[in-house]
């Protein structure tokens, strides 16, 4: 009798061949290592083959396994398109383009961008979740969503995995540390702090990427600022809401507390030697794109070439 194999462990399979380790396969299978290295040797027993050389890292394909590579995406495209095409006929799904974002861009930037992008193309449906970058970049891997959009910190960062995926800027933006003011309309929490004092922090946690980039710019600083976490959450609306009720100092995005900062219910905390660049990206995934969707990625490439002509260097 022919060995059961469960179409799961081909996107195992094609996780590990991009990220070349087990921990980070996992991470972007939301499963845990030890559950994907199970999967994966169920996987090489069903085809009876080494697929990975895991004498070095990063784990690399075996030749077996190079040979299988094309066929396992093809069949996990396969599958994602089916699915939506049953969907599409029973009448569970309208035909949409399917968006992830995280939740500041989607209540702050999203709907004016929006706006725009429907001025030139008219308007077409449209369906967007909402969760950490990297639940976002989950999704776009596994064909849930056609596009997701985030805040990327402009310098690099490798460990972020957003190069695995073609992008466009569409926004420029930055992180700025913000606070509630005091009576003389100076910040209550300052940077680096008042002396003798640790300032209360309001951290961005694991899973947000502006966290991570205002991670690297306090490890750098020297002497370090003197802060002390008093709330941490990986949701940037719930961290400007402690901000904006006067808990602490916390780095933000300057599209989500714009408004804050001018009605004065909030003011900068330093100066911008302490302000975060970022881009708010759009990536698209490697599966095929919808009619729609092509629509959309031709028409923001043609607009980020236009930006380009318009602002030489």
């Amino acid at each position: 009798m022919e060995p059961k194999m469960d179409h799961a462990w081909l996107l195992d399979f094609l996780a590990l061949a991009r990220a070349g380790s087990f921990s980070k396969a996992a991470q972007h299978r939301n499963t845990t290592q030890s559950t994907l290295s199970k999967r994966i040797r169920a996987l090489e027993q069903w085809a009876d083959v080494e697929l990975f050389d895991r004498s070095s890292l990063p784990v690399r394909l075996s030749e077996a396994g190079r040979a299988l590579e094309p066929g396992a995406q093809e069949i996990a495209d396969l599958l994602v398109q089916s699915r939506n095409r049953a969907r599409l006929a029973a009448g569970r799904i309208q035909s949409a383009v399917a968006l992830a974002a995280t939740h500041a861009i989607a209540f702050s930037f999203f709907p004016g961008w929006l706006t725009a992008i429907e001025r030139d193309l008219g308007r077409f449906p449209l369906k967007l979740d909402c969760h950490r970058a990297d639940r976002c970049f989950q999704w776009l891997e596994q064909g849930d969503v056609e596009f997701a959009i985030c805040h990327v910190p402009e310098r690099p960062m490798e460990s972020l995995g957003a190069n695995r995926f073609a992008s466009i800027v569409i926004a420029d933006d930055d992180a700025v540390p913000v606070s509630v003011p005091d009576a003389a309309g100076s910040p209550a929490y300052p940077i680096p702090g008042k002396a003798g004092q640790r300032t209360a922090y309001l951290s961005l946690a694991a899973g947000s990427w502006t966290g991570s980039a205002v991670r690297v710019l306090l490890a750098e600083r020297e002497p370090a600022p003197m802060l002390e976490t008093v709330f941490e959450s990986p949701l940037t609306e719930a961290v400007k809401s402690m901000a904006v009720n006067g808990h602490g100092l916390a780095w933000l995005p300057r599209s989500l507390v714009g408004g804050e900062l001018a009605s004065g219910r909030l003011v900068a905390a330093a100066g911008p030697d302490w302000t975060v660049p970022m881009r708010i990206c759009l990536f698209r995934s490697n599966r095929s794109l919808s009619a729609r969707g092509e629509a959309l990625w031709r028409h923001l490439l043609n607009s980020a070439q236009r930006r380009v002509s318009d602002n030489p260097p």
